[in-house]
């Protein structure tokens, strides 16, 4: 895609368990232009200064959704294909995605 003039994203907010990295090796480089996967490990070294749905005052889907939204903002007039999403509010318990709300309400 980036060949073709695309800015590529690729954003999953679990790396433990995103696909290419449960039981696979992941990539050996950077698939996208953006990668979100060696922020979020370095964010889960440090889960205990967080609470388990927030980055120190963000929430979790804030951060996420605040990422989304940049790329757009910087790239504008660019073409972008960008796979993202998140599990941390949907993948135990279908009642948490209600977390998101205000956070997507907001954007």
């Amino acid at each position: 895609m980036s060949q073709s003039g695309y800015l590529t994203s690729w954003c999953n907010g679990h790396p433990a368990s995103a696909p290419f990295n449960w039981r696979m090796l992941g990539f050996s480089e950077q698939p996208t232009d953006f990668y979100s996967r060696p922020f979020y490990i370095a964010s889960n070294v440090n889960v205990k200064k967080f609470s388990r749905d927030c980055f120190g005052s963000r929430t979790k889907s804030l951060v996420w959704l605040n990422y989304f939204r940049d790329i757009f903002k910087m790239y504008k007039d660019k073409r972008k294909f960008l796979f993202h999403f998140i599990t941390d509010f949907s993948h135990d318990d279908n009642n948490l995605i209600t977390m998101m709300d205000d956070d997507v309400e907001n954007l």
